[in-house]
């Protein structure tokens, strides 16, 4: 990813301020297509990079943070999508009596 990419929303440090907060402070739960929780603010994850990783549902929809805080934000929604494919995995053979894999 360069780091010069093209971004369809302005910065805002305040957005920025905000995000980092949550992400020093929660985990990304309810993870959508579109949308995914942070604590209880939804954030917008569509459109990585160029628009994700805004504030959703929120008047400070149209700023984004920085681009360090949605690499940041990106790699642990990434990481919360792994747990949660883990998770699932781990259930789907638990409930077939076949055999969980430590790793799981």
């Amino acid at each position: 990813m360069p780091s010069y990419w093209l971004m369809n929303h302005p910065y805002n440090k305040e957005v920025d301020m905000m995000i980092n907060g949550l992400l020093d402070d929660y985990e990304f739960t309810n993870i959508g297509e579109y949308d995914a929780k942070l604590g209880a603010t939804t954030i917008w994850i569509e459109n990585h990079p160029y628009a994700s990783m805004r504030l959703y549902n929120s008047n400070l929809i149209m700023f984004r943070p920085s681009r360090l805080t949605i690499r940041r934000a990106y790699i642990k929604l990434n990481a919360a999508r792994v747990k949660e494919v883990k998770k699932r995995v781990a259930e789907f053979l638990k409930e077939h009596k076949l055999p969980v894999s430590p790793e799981l």
